[in-house]
């Protein structure tokens, strides 16, 4: 697992994952749903991704929002698994629209 210093998050995040942002703890994303429903059912699916990986995300739902904020605990870092569970956030939400 790679462990990434704050310049290569935020290059990465540039490069890769231009919808989330870097805090200098977490890298997040607010996604916006057309429905509390529809928020709540990408919300299960997450806890699926999330569990498959063996990485858990702190997930704040609101209406028709979920922010979602990744961070590897065990390494007191963002690392690897938090671009690789990013990256299948964002095509999870994309499926939901299309």
């Amino acid at each position: 697992m790679q462990i990434y210093s704050d310049l290569e998050v935020l290059q990465s995040i540039s490069r890769l994952l231009p919808e989330w942002f870097y805090d200098r703890e977490n890298i997040s994303r607010e996604f916006k749903f057309d429905t509390y429903m529809q928020s709540i059912e990408f919300v299960n699916q997450v806890a699926t991704l999330a569990e498959e990986l063996d990485h858990h995300p702190l997930i704040l739902i609101s209406w028709h929002k979920v922010l979602v904020k990744l961070h590897t605990h065990s390494k007191k870092a963002i690392t690897s698994l938090d671009f690789d569970l990013a990256s299948r956030l964002d095509k999870l939400f994309i499926s939901f629209f299309s």
